[in-house]
């Protein structure tokens, strides 16, 4: 009982630390955030690209986690190639910058998603807001395939088997769970979409009678239903 209860509370409160970051304007700052991760990951990968060259199957060189699933015979070409200097700048880049990208890509997609919902779904907002989290979980993953790749990267050339299946395992669920959240991404522009004209009815009504009494009235009148 008192578990159901602390975990009420702790979404409750997690609610209201994601409720304000969902306003457009930190939406925006979030996005500029992100934007400025990426074009730094593709200035160290240019970097790399242009003091290694291309592999010697003609490939070029690319972060472990760009991979779908990691196969032994395909990485372990690459953290070759890199040798010890790049091996060890490589996880340095997994230690810090890719540290603080999936915290800044999950609260971001956290807060969209929870936008997403208060555009489409205002009414059911309280039953659904539990799902602006899966981001979160999201970044969990990368983080744990993070902490992985480190290993690889430190231990190489000894790798045991658990590590490739570890790694292999954090990589392909972190990327299942992004492709999962375009999806509900998709489908969330497109309630959006669908339900525009009753959102600009239900905030309408809320602004006259005031959201605690409009809330209490819809909720009785479903009740009452």
């Amino acid at each position: 009982m008192n578990s159901s209860k602390n975990k009420v509370k702790f979404l409750v409160r997690a609610y209201f630390f994601l409720l304000p970051w969902s306003r457009p304007k930190r939406l925006w700052a979030l996005a500029a955030l992100l934007l400025l991760l990426f074009l730094s990951f593709q200035y160290l990968i240019s970097h790399w690209q242009a003091a290694l060259g291309p592999l010697a199957s003609g490939e070029e060189i690319e972060l472990l986690d760009a991979q779908f699933g990691l196969k032994s015979q395909e990485v372990i070409p690459l953290l070759e190639h890199l040798g010890p200097v790049y091996r060890q700048e490589q996880s340095y880049l997994y230690i810090s910058l890719d540290l603080i990208y999936p915290l800044a890509y999950g609260l971001f997609f956290s807060a969209l998603l929870l936008f997403l919902l208060k555009n489409s779904f205002p009414r059911y907002l309280g039953s659904l807001y539990q799902g602006c989290f899966f981001p979160f979980l999201i970044s969990i993953t990368d983080l744990l395939e993070n902490i992985s790749f480190i290993l690889l990267l430190w231990r190489y050339p000894r790798i045991p088997s658990w590590l490739w299946s570890l790694a292999s395992f954090f990589n392909q669920a972190k990327w299942i769970g992004v492709n999962l959240l375009f999806i509900f991404l998709l489908l969330g522009y497109i309630a959006r979409w669908m339900n525009r004209v009753e959102v600009a009815e239900f905030k309408a009504m809320q602004k006259r009678f005031g959201s605690k009494n409009y809330n209490h009235y819809t909720k009785k009148q479903n009740q009452d239903v």
